[in-house]
């Protein structure tokens, strides 16, 4: 997207603040980060959303007003002296500059490409979020997350809208500055991050003790209930994990894994094709072979004759 184009978004999503929205430096679309000052009160309630470019995340130093943010049920809302983070995603989210206040607020944009680029080998150290932006997937019920804006964070607030370096060297400046923000606002403190790696490995756990059950019985497997029973969580946690973790919903690993069966069962010529069938839960003959047909691109007679 050229700059022109770039710009005249975020002009129009800023007019009725005239000259409250300031560019600092930076390119969102060819640079991967831009930085921009607000400072502004307005009359009336404004869509703060329509300003979001698409594809990644927006770090907030919000030093007055208030700003509100909502996805689909979740929603964030930046008090004044508060900072955070949130994904961007124009198409899914609104927003709000509440009326009647003075508003004060840095914002630092940066696109899941340049993300990757510089935190690629880091992605288990930052928020769940983040990653999720990193590796463009949709978020379930995540925005990002706000906390109380530190004094150091006050500061480098108020020297990015008064860069300390003479004008040539502002680009560099600011680069490292857009290095510095990430580090200090994206990684997991040291606590969260232990406790997210637990979190992380309790689930590979609960997926891995999930195919351990499902294996034992492919004529008559355990419901997506029974499994969370045995398991020790949700029906809805575990499915929603095991999604996460293979890709895949219960019911497609499932057939894949009876398919992956039945055709070791007729390689090892101990098993006619019906036989294969049954050992695995299929009933219907015509069924299974439509199946093993999608899966393997041939029909299972032809597959039993082959591995002969």
């Amino acid at each position: 997207m050229s700059t022109a184009l770039e710009y005249s978004k975020e002009w129009e999503a800023w007019a009725p603040v005239s000259e409250g929205w300031k560019p600092l430096q930076g390119r969102f679309y060819s640079e991967g980060w831009s930085i921009e000052s607000h400072q502004f009160q307005i009359a009336r309630e404004i869509n703060w959303a329509q300003s979001f470019h698409g594809d990644g995340i927006e770090i907030c130093f919000n030093l007055s007003g208030i700003g509100r943010l909502n996805a689909g049920k979740s929603s964030l809302e930046f008090l004044p002296g508060t900072e955070g983070f949130y994904r961007v995603d124009p198409a899914s989210m609104s927003g709000s500059r509440v009326a009647q206040e003075n508003h004060h607020f840095v914002t630092i944009e940066l696109t899941s490409k340049y993300l990757k680029k510089h935190l690629g080998n880091e992605a288990s150290h930052v928020y769940p979020v983040v990653q999720k932006v990193m590796e463009e997937k949709k978020s379930f019920g995540e925005i990002g997350m706000t906390r109380p804006l530190t004094m150091p964070h006050r500061l480098l607030a108020s020297s990015l809208m008064n860069p300390p370096v003479q004008t040539s060297a502002q680009g560099l400046w600011y680069q490292g500055k857009v290095l510095e923000i990430i580090a200090e606002i994206l990684y997991l403190p040291v606590r969260e991050e232990l406790f997210c790696a637990r979190q992380k490995r309790v689930s590979r756990d609960r997926i891995d003790e999930m195919k351990r059950l499902l294996e034992l019985d492919l004529e008559n497997p355990l419901s997506l209930d029974e499994l969370g029973k045995k398991i020790g969580c949700s029906p809805f946690y575990l499915s929603r994990t095991f999604s996460q973790e293979t890709g895949m919903t219960m019911s497609q690993y499932l057939r894949s894994l009876r398919m992956e069966k039945a055709a070791a069962f007729l390689r090892s010529g101990k098993y006619n094709v019906t036989e294969a069938a049954l050992a695995v839960g299929y009933h219907s003959l015509s069924h299974f072979s439509k199946v093993f047909s999608e899966v393997f691109g041939k029909c299972p007679c032809t597959y039993s004759l082959e591995a002969e």
